[in-house]
Order: C-alpha cells, then structure tokens, then sequence
C-alpha cells in the first residue's frame, strides 16, 4: 500500500491556486501578443481568419502551456509564480528546460512513468536508484544523459517490471525531442525579474546561446544573455 502523506486541515491551497491562476493569464497574454501582432502585419482578412484556425494553446502538457501550430510546437512556456527572485531558485527549472532541449533525459522524466510505492522511509529513494541501475547496466543511456541509439534492442534485456513503463518513456521523449523540443523555443516566465547570475552567464553564455532560451517576464521578455 502507498504510503500517502496527510495535509493537515489548516492547510492552504492558495498559492497553489495563484500559480494556475497566473498561468493561465501569462497564457491569454501570450496568445493575445501573438494575435496582435499577426493582426498588425497588415494581412488581409482570409489569412488573418486561417492564422486564427491554424493557432491553438496547449495547458499541462509538455510544459506549462505550448503554443501550436497545428500539430507543431512553436513554443513552450514554464510559468513560475513565487516569491524567490534569485537565479539559484530557478535552477532546477532552468535544467530541466536545457536538459530538453539538448536531447538529455532527465532521471525526473524517467520516474513519472513509474508508481514507486512505499512502506518505510528509504522505499523510494531504493526503488529510484535500482531503476536507475538497470538503465545503466543495459547501456540504455549513455554518459551525458543521451538516449543511445541501440535503446530499442538493450531494453529487451532489462527486467520485465521496468521494460514496458521505460520503453514508454523512451519512445515519449524521442518523439517529443523531434516534435516539440528541437523545432520551439522556451520561454521561462516568472512574475518577478529574476537576478542574472553574471558569473555563471559568463562561463555558460555559449551554452545558453545555442539553445535561445529566454526569460520572460510578466509582461516583457527579456533575453538572458
């Protein structure tokens, strides 16, 4: 049986609820940025009409929200609404959408295909850790975080109650790398301006330059470079 935490009664889901609320709305500016400025390129009103058809948001799915284009990704967006301003409360953030974009599968990917449950403390952290150990040994990800190009095949021989659910992931995340991560840009929106760290953008500027990852404001956006 899962061993599932209580909240207590004097909980409060408030800044929960903020943190949809203001993504939600940080989704309606985005669209409505991008009608506008669809509308003000002067084209007429049957291009206008199919640009307005062809358009959609995408809540909770790959990110935050997704604008698409059809079946294509044109972006995602990563929405925080919280009090921290400093970089270094974003990291995590921050790594997952370089991990992404560079073709990297993060181990916290991994585990949301997975239903760990456990009776005592250390279950889990247990569990994680022979997940990730079977990955390993079947060479299924090679040192820098890639899939390997031999996956399909070394997975056939990892234990039956791992194959399926990375089988999944895997086959997920190549796909979502060619669909969606590869061919968008991320967007990073936070309600507060975020402190650079000047030391760190100076040693990954290169890095940070190849992905074209932005941060965004609430209502500027603003390179990170």
């Amino acid at each position: 049986m899962t061993n599932a935490s209580s909240k207590s009664i004097l909980h409060d889901a408030t800044p929960s609820w903020n943190g949809y609320n203001y993504q939600g709305k940080v989704g309606l500016y985005v669209c409505l940025a991008n009608i506008i400025k669809e509308a003000r390129a002067g084209f007429g009103l049957p291009s206008f009409d199919t640009f307005l058809d062809e358009h959609h948001i995408e809540y909770e799915w790959i990110e935050d929200f997704a604008i698409k284009r059809g079946d294509d990704y044109l972006s995602l967006h990563q929405v925080k609404h919280k009090g921290e301003n400093k970089f270094k409360d974003h990291v995590e953030a921050i790594a997952t959408i370089l991990y992404r974009k560079k073709g990297i599968l993060p181990d916290t990917d991994i585990f949301k295909y997975f239903n760990f449950k456990s009776k005592k403390q250390g279950d889990t952290a247990t569990a994680k850790k022979k997940l990730k150990t079977e990955i390993s040994i079947h060479k299924l990800i090679d040192e820098q975080g890639l899939l390997n190009s031999n996956w399909g095949d070394n997975v056939q021989l990892v234990d039956i109650k791992y194959r399926g659910n990375i089988t999944k992931c895997f086959t997920d995340f190549e796909a979502l790398s060619q669909k969606a991560f590869k061919t968008s840009t991320t967007y990073f929106h936070t309600a507060d301006e975020v402190e650079p760290p000047q030391a760190l953008l100076i040693k990954c500027s290169s890095l940070i330059n190849s992905l074209n990852l932005l941060i965004f404001r609430q209502t500027k956006g603003v390179d990170l470079i």
